[in-house]
């Protein structure tokens, strides 16, 4: 599992436009309580059984949170050994309590 924080303006682009990316086999955002947006993805290429799912939290000031889960160890797996897992080690709701944890956010 990875963790990324961004601070206000290091992401140049919109959960609409993270949705077009190439790769993803799943993208779904929803409006969160505080007018954030918490969006959900999966990539995955085709053909490749290498899988991540990733819940980032765009938030109003324009930072985002990302959390990232894999079936792989993206580290240790940098030759993308074929021994993947059957799922990603983290469900999305497990990210998403992440994601939106404020403690986390490097202010």
């Amino acid at each position: 599992m990875t963790y990324q924080y961004n601070a206000p303006g290091i992401v140049q682009h919109s959960p609409e436009q993270a949705c077009e990316q190439e790769d993803l086999r799943f993208c779904e955002g929803s409006v969160l309580d505080d007018g954030s947006v918490l969006l959900h993805q999966v990539r995955q290429p085709d053909g490749d059984p290498f899988t991540s799912a990733a819940s980032a939290n765009y938030m109003l000031d324009g930072s985002v949170t990302m959390i990232t889960a894999y079936n792989y160890d993206p580290i240790l797996d940098d030759q993308k050994d074929p021994k993947s897992r059957p799922e990603v080690a983290v469900p999305f709701e497990q990210l998403d309590v992440l994601a939106t944890d404020a403690e986390l956010a490097l202010r």
